[in-house]
């Protein structure tokens, strides 16, 4: 007698190959919102610490496919409203510590939902700046814990904040940079091993500082060259097996600087064979389906230019902000990006001639 598993993966890898070459935007759509309104599940449950920046992929992912008023931003406000603390930060939930990851994701929502002036954005200024380090790095709460995020999350913050000046912008550029390695890459700390989501954190942070120039462009382009695999998908480091949400964090490094090596249709294929038939994407096809890789996968899939190509309802997302662009031009934000042209057709996806835009 077969196995009922076996059987229902059989079925599952028949429906997957009916999807790989279209994008189910209206079932992705209806799981990011079955997501978003499940509360005592055991996934719910499980992922309550990190509820913050769940309600920010989901928000993000829902305008970035034009579908943000499916969502009820109010409730979604107040929410985040209560989940600031008395030192000025946010937790992942409420009654949660603060940190800075949460703070960002938080941050992040309400410039979505066009509502900074709800929160005191004079006691978010004063919590980042207590976490600020003499040699230009960020602690993420008052534990200690040190990562090169907790750069990007507060360079991120006070930029939406518009305090960017409060900010030791070189010594900050110079600690980002000694974390980066002779192979090119960046690691969490000096000397920690290069990983592709170091390396949209450092240069996310560098891209709206305006210092990119202080890393080594050329030697961190090089080491990008060998992040696709022969699936199509991405990987994070040498010798790892592809993973979904590279196709963010590799991808926006590399268009921020100019240089994407990349096959395109190949990542374009990995990214929509990690669909699940239900809506939602995975890590790899036929894993299960998350709101994590959900976003990044969307993200990733309008980067490329595939839903402008496919005349598929969606907005650009700024590749060191990972806002929606109307978000950016709303709230005026600038970035360095040493890119030619972005999105569509004219998309350039080689390495040639890199030139310094301000957005």
């Amino acid at each position: 007698m077969g196995s009922p598993k076996l059987a229902f993966k059989i079925q599952q890898i028949s429906t997957i190959m009916e999807y790989c070459d279209t994008f189910i935007r209206e079932k992705h759509i209806d799981y990011i919102i079955k997501v978003g309104n499940e509360k005592d599940t055991l996934t719910a449950i499980a992922t309550e610490h990190l509820r913050m920046s769940g309600a920010y992929w989901g928000l993000c992912a829902l305008e970035i496919l034009n579908a943000g008023d499916r969502m009820d931003k109010e409730g979604l406000v107040d929410w985040v409203k209560q989940c600031q603390n008395e030192d000025g930060g946010f937790g992942g939930n409420l009654n949660h510590d603060s940190n800075l990851v949460y703070t960002l994701s938080a941050l992040q929502i309400l410039a979505i939902c066009d509502k900074m002036d709800v929160i005191d954005k004079d006691k978010v200024v004063s919590f980042i700046l207590s976490l600020y380090q003499p040699d230009g790095s960020f602690i993420t709460d008052k534990y200690g814990e040190l990562d090169l995020r907790f750069n990007y999350c507060a360079v991120q913050s006070m930029a939406l904040l518009g305090k960017l000046e409060e900010l030791d912008r070189e010594q900050i550029a110079k600690y980002i940079c000694s974390c980066q390695n002779i192979d090119g890459g960046f690691g969490s700390i000096p000397g920690a091993e290069s990983h592709s989501g170091m390396v949209f954190c450092a240069i996310g942070a560098l891209s709206i500082l305006h210092e990119i120039h202080r890393c080594n462009v050329d030697r961190l382009c090089h080491w990008l060259d060998y992040r696709q695999v022969d699936s199509g998908g991405l990987n994070g480091r040498p010798e790892k097996q592809c993973d979904l949400c590279y196709s963010w964090w590799s991808l926006s490094a590399m268009i921020i600087l100019n240089h994407v090596p990349l096959d395109k249709q190949g990542l374009i294929n990995f990214i929509l064979k990690c669909q699940d038939p239900r809506g939602g994407l995975s890590d790899r096809p036929m894993d299960e389906r998350d709101l994590y890789h959900t976003y990044f996968g969307i993200a990733g899939a309008i980067m490329l230019g595939y839903l402008d190509e496919q005349n598929i309802p969606s907005t650009h997302i700024h590749p060191a902000y990972a806002l929606p662009m109307p978000v950016i031009e709303r709230m005026g934000l600038t970035a360095e990006l040493l890119y030619l042209c972005l999105f569509g057709d004219n998309a350039e996806f080689a390495s040639v001639g890199r030139q310094r835009s301000m957005l």
